[in-house]
């Protein structure tokens, strides 16, 4: 009634499932409602080798790895049902004969006056991006929705009536395997004497993190989003979040028990998981999480070292100090 439990991996009475069941083994399977477990398959393999030629020494390594969530994700996150796009309107018999502007592709998504029996186009979508009838480009959806005939937004669905679309509701059309996602890093390490107290040196790489959070959305989060589209449901499609890092340095010694380093880096970091808004989304607007957000960092680092020495008066001091000034922008 007014309430359901939570469940992925075991039945609702808390038995461990023995099979992994499909997405029908939940939506058409009314008195067991199965969900399948969260395992996602990862894999990871990693080579170095070093050089040494005269006074330089490099220092080359590859990482690659493979994440696989192992999740039903959806085809389109702007719409729990499948929709016509531009490439299915030259043979509909609703809206007749229609030539979408030069810019619109053939499989961005379609929005019509009425969801059910069109007539006419009054929008376009491809992922977040949307376009109005004639093709230029828009920030606010909220125009396209306006010129439904409910007011809200309307994707030219599959579906003949409310009614039809009531009693089928979600199916596994909706949905697709997640694609692995592959990733390659390299790493470079350099570095050489400039005399015989002082070295230069640099370093390159590339880091991955799988998602470590808000990646589990099982088939009930869709099944009533509708019911709970206040919260906030997770997203199995997010994309592992990369840290690409560059640093150059010097080091110098001072005396027989003195040293300085001082080192300069900048990273960038790709696809770090926000919350994001999904609004005008069909049949309701919902909160999810993306791979949307993009910082940089930079900074420079001075350490500063004094080690004991059998040859001056501070044998038994040993100190270290460092100075860092950082600068982030999101």
């Amino acid at each position: 009634q007014n309430g359901s439990v939570s469940y992925y991996g075991y039945d609702h009475l808390g038995n461990k499932l023995k099979e992994r069941p499909s997405l029908n083994d939940y939506l058409n399977n009314t008195a067991e409602r199965l969900i399948a477990p969260y395992n996602p398959i990862y894999m990871a393999g990693y080579i170095q080798d070093e050089v040494i030629f005269n006074n330089l020494n490099l220092r080359l390594g590859l990482r690659v790895d493979r994440f696989d969530a192992n999740q039903w994700v959806l085809k389109d996150e702007f719409s729990l049902y499948s929709t016509k796009t531009v490439s299915e309107l030259t043979t509909d018999e609703r809206l007749g004969e229609h030539e979408a502007p030069s810019n619109i592709g053939d499989d961005y998504v379609v929005y019509v006056d009425d969801p059910y029996s069109p007539t006419a186009v009054v929008g376009y979508r491809n992922g977040d991006k949307w376009y109005l009838a004639d093709g230029s480009e828009t920030n606010d959806p909220g125009v396209i929705a306006q010129q439904s005939n409910s007011g809200t937004i309307a994707p030219y669905t599959n579906f003949a009536s409310k009614a039809e679309e009531n009693e089928i509701g979600l199916t596994d059309e909706s949905f697709e395997d997640y694609k692995p996602q592959i990733n390659v890093m390299p790493r470079v390490a350099v570095s050489f004497p400039v005399s015989d107290k002082a070295m230069f040196f640099a370093n390159y790489d590339v880091l991955t993190q799988r998602p470590a959070g808000g990646n589990l959305a099982t088939i009930d989060a869709y099944y009533y989003l509708p019911a709970r589209s206040t919260g906030t449901i997770g997203n199995p499609n997010l994309l592992p979040e990369k840290t690409i890092s560059y640093e150059l340095g010097f080091q110098q010694t001072i005396g027989e028990n003195m040293a300085i380093k001082v080192n300069a880096y900048y990273k960038e970091l790709r696809d770090m998981v926000q919350i994001v808004p999904r609004r005008y989304a069909y049949p309701i607007d919902y909160t999810t999480y993306g791979n949307i957000d993009f910082g940089t960092v930079k900074g420079f680092i001075f350490n500063y070292k004094l080690r004991p020495s059998i040859y001056s008066n501070n044998r038994n001091v040993t100190l270290e100090a460092n100075y860092t000034l950082q600068f982030a922008n999101a």
